[in-house]
């Protein structure tokens, strides 16, 4: 049985569309374990659900524009979900790209934000401040010598200075790195 923990996105057959808010825990007077209390789109209450009656709920849906983090998008959903063939856990989707169809875990995907102004409430995680300068980091950027750079996955301590890698040969360094040696970098 798969476990969820509070905040997942979940399915119920009958109840649809809901997100875990407690659990799982015991219910009251048995022996009964896996229940988790959801929040379902129709109710302002908690209904307590068995685990086993819930699916997670599709990271993206057909026709969703997203990012993949390998490759330059937005790129749009084609299909998917999809179990994996050979029984492993998970399951991909189908991504449309310029040159063709591409299989990709959703792990490696995300929601497309179309390009803004700058920084806002919803978006400011998605920004780095170094020397002034407030860095997309879904954005691309060209340096002075008009190689196009990307910023790597942002993984590790909160706070940790954001990698970039070129494009074209997977030369790599920190933000202040990069900027340091082929700066100023303008967003393309």
């Amino acid at each position: 049985m798969t476990e969820f923990k509070v905040g997942d996105k979940v399915e119920h057959s009958h109840y649809g569309a809901g997100e875990v808010k407690y659990g799982p825990y015991e219910k009251l007077g048995t022996t009964l374990t896996g229940y988790y209390l959801v929040e379902f789109g129709y109710t302002d209450k908690c209904l307590g659900v068995h685990g086993a009656n819930l699916t997670p709920a599709p990271a993206f849906k057909v026709g969703d524009k997203v990012t993949h983090r390998l490759f330059p998008g937005p790129f749009t959903v084609h299909s998917g979900p999809f179990p994996y063939s050979d029984g492993a856990e998970g399951a991909f989707y189908v991504i449309e790209k310029p040159d063709g169809f591409r299989a990709v875990s959703p792990a490696n995907l995300t929601p497309y934000d179309a390009p803004d102004s700058g920084p806002s409430s919803e978006t400011a995680g998605r920004y780095y401040v170094y020397d002034g300068v407030a860095y997309d980091l879904w954005g691309r950027y060209v340096d002075n010598d008009g190689d196009a750079w990307q910023f790597a996955e942002v993984t590790g301590v909160c706070g940790e200075m954001p990698r970039l890698v070129m494009m074209d040969d997977l030369t790599d360094g920190t933000l202040a790195e990069i900027v340091r040696q082929f700066g100023p970098l303008v967003r393309i």
